[in-house]
């Protein structure tokens, strides 16, 4: 049980919260949970989700909840409409064209995420546009849906970092159980791999990133979805985007014929890691395959020194896995 303190009041609670590796209950009210053991009904858990490792993680700890009974579960998405339009590539709409785009494809990406739930797990899935703190927010919409148990996510926070906590602050002030996942819970045994139904294949027209491309086709379940996208720094005019769109085409390894695939070619611009995150948000793509660039003479003999390629390439791949939450492939590069 638990006491509600001030925001920064390291009480045993915090001392509790920050230094166990398991996931923490709030028990404030075992009723609930009693019901639930005695009568086989159902608990009511809302999962406040997002596209942090945390989150997901919070989720997976789901199967393990379920093995005690049925779960209704409200899964709610707070977002920023703006920062969201930036990561599709799109503009905010104006006047009364509303955000129904938007909320049905956010819908879609996290549906997909959640499909690997128990079937004992009833998903509602709610989206609401963030307001003020959204630690607040949580706990209006949890007390509002009248839930059993408030899931979230902790990056567990330590001394000034709770001041922008928000389980730290749901776990105080909520009036239901909270259940604290910490992003370092260990569960490779109950967290789901998705299918890979479609992959997005950089290429550069080297005899690399074909490669890359006839690995990714290997990877595909037959008649998924191969997009094989080619980054410039600008705008291209229509001429030399069809040239472009044309050439992509030639690269295509065989594979792509014999696993019945179907391959759509873009050209994408900007710079490479938010034209690649958009691009994989928008094309809703299960993996992100990558074609390794091979060192020369010069860097190999550089024993113990990263060479630039290899640095910026680890870039790239570290910005696209926090950015998308999707699995980067790196192909080997070919050998003399």
């Amino acid at each position: 049980t638990a006491r509600r303190s001030g925001d920064l009041l390291a009480g045993t609670l915090d001392r509790l919260a920050y230094s166990v590796e398991s996931p923490l209950l709030i028990m404030r009210d075992e009723r609930p949970f009693e019901r639930w053991a005695a009568d086989g009904g159902e608990l009511r858990v809302m999962l406040a989700f997002d596209r942090t490792a945390s989150s997901a993680i919070a989720r997976d700890w789901l199967a393990r909840l379920a093995q005690f009974g049925t779960i209704d579960l409200s899964v709610l998405h707070l977002y920023w409409a703006r920062d969201e339009y930036e990561r599709h590539g799109k503009k905010v709409p104006v006047g009364d064209e509303g955000h129904e785009w938007l909320v049905q494809t956010m819908k879609k990406e996290i549906e997909s995420e959640l499909g690997h739930l128990p079937p004992n797990v009833k998903v509602n899935l709610h989206t609401e546009m963030a307001s003020g703190r959204i630690d607040t927010h949580l706990i209006d919409l949890a007390s509002a849906a009248q839930v059993d148990l408030m899931l979230l996510g902790t990056h567990r926070r330590r001394a000034l970092g709770r001041l922008w906590s928000v389980s730290h602050h749901v776990m105080l002030q909520a009036p239901m159980a909270v259940a604290c996942v910490p992003a370092t819970t260990p569960v490779p045994h109950i967290a789901g791999a998705p299918a890979w139904n479609s992959a997005l294949c950089v290429s550069d027209f080297s005899e690399s990133s074909s490669r890359v491309a006839a690995w990714a086709a290997t990877l595909l379940r037959s008649g998924g979805t191969l997009h094989l996208a080619y980054v410039t720094p600008e705008i291209v005019s229509e001429e030399r985007r069809a040239l472009l769109l044309d050439k992509l085409r030639e690269t295509l390894p065989p594979a792509t014929e014999s696993n019945a695939l179907k391959v759509e070619v873009h050209v994408l611009h900007g710079l490479a890691e938010k034209a690649l995150a958009q691009a994989a948000d928008r094309l809703g793509v299960d993996l992100i395959c990558l074609g390794s660039k091979p060192a020369s003479g010069f860097e190999k003999a550089q024993s113990g020194i990263l060479a630039p390629a290899a640095i910026d390439q680890w870039r790239l791949v570290q910005s696209l896995l926090e950015t998308t939450g999707k699995p980067v492939f790196i192909a080997p590069a070919l050998r003399a």
